[in-house]
């Protein structure tokens, strides 16, 4: 399946960020227990630590292996080389993120992207950049996306998918927002490309649900797995006998944690 027509027609699908063999693999699997597409989301720490072409070689490796439509994304770049590397390879999806330059430059570096990508199959997700509340004398770099902004950048960078700021924030905090569900609808009824969300680790089910009934087309998570990961690789070694240590038993036990952890948020989007 094309991935425009999955972000246009489909469900809401999942983004969940990799970093090796072993954490896509329990990802790939959840996925394929739920029967559910999914994106697969590289970084580019990820990048400096294994690699784009070899990270991109092991998703080939487990899209040949699933049922599934398991689509690949470069996230959160604003190396315009890296980027056009992705889209030679083959990518579905890069998302160019210059949201911390101003509006003009954003727009400009986007459209830029977009143009160069024109008839490949990848497309261009990007993030506005946050509007001051200059009016309230304050410089708010977490400022919510307007309809009318969000369509004026739709229109003036040609990206594919849109990522609006909606309350929800990267990184590891637990203490999530409350989701408003007139205002994500308002703005995912304006838009003239699929929305994405990112920043969707932590959410309550009942949260992840409302993003999506309220007309969202894509969730990222990322920092969820990777604490999942953490935390149940830490008790296996603590477990492990140290004179005969087996590194694969540790790996089975911190892919089941973020097995699990990907299959509540299916199970939400459900």
């Amino acid at each position: 399946m094309d991935l425009q027509l999955q972000l246009r027609e489909g469900p809401a699908i999942p983004a969940f960020n990799f970093n090796d063999q072993f954490d896509l693999a329990a990802v790939v699997d959840a996925l394929e227990a739920r029967g559910r597409p999914g994106i697969l989301m590289i970084s580019t720490t990820a990048i400096a630590f294994g690699g784009l072409e070899f990270l991109f070689e092991i998703f080939n490796f487990h899209r040949r292996r699933t049922s599934q439509h398991l689509f690949i994304q470069l996230d959160h770049c604003a190396d315009e080389a890296t980027m056009l590397q992705a889209a030679e390879l083959k990518f579905d999806l890069v998302m160019a993120d210059y949201s911390h330059l101003a509006v003009e430059d954003n727009i400009a570096w986007v459209a830029r992207l977009t143009a160069l990508l024109r008839g490949s199959r990848c497309l261009v997700e990007a993030a506005p950049t946050p509007i001051p509340d200059t009016a309230a004398g304050r410089e708010d770099r977490s400022a919510l996306t307007s309809p009318g902004y969000l369509r004026q950048y739709v229109a003036e960078t040609g990206c594919q998918v849109v990522a609006p700021h909606l309350g929800t924030l990267h990184g590891f905090g637990r203490d999530k927002p409350p989701v408003d569900h007139a205002r994500v609808q308002k703005l995912a009824r304006s838009s003239p490309v699929p929305v994405a969300v990112h920043g969707c680790d932590f959410l309550a089910p009942g949260q992840l649900a409302t993003l999506a009934g309220a007309g969202v087309r894509k969730l990222n998570v990322g920092p969820q797995l990777r604490v999942a990961w953490c935390t149940a690789a830490r008790r296996a070694w603590e477990d492990c006998d140290l004179r005969e240590p087996d590194q694969r038993r540790v790996h089975r036990t911190a892919g089941g944690a973020v097995r699990a952890e990907v299959e509540k948020i299916l199970d939400a989007l459900a």
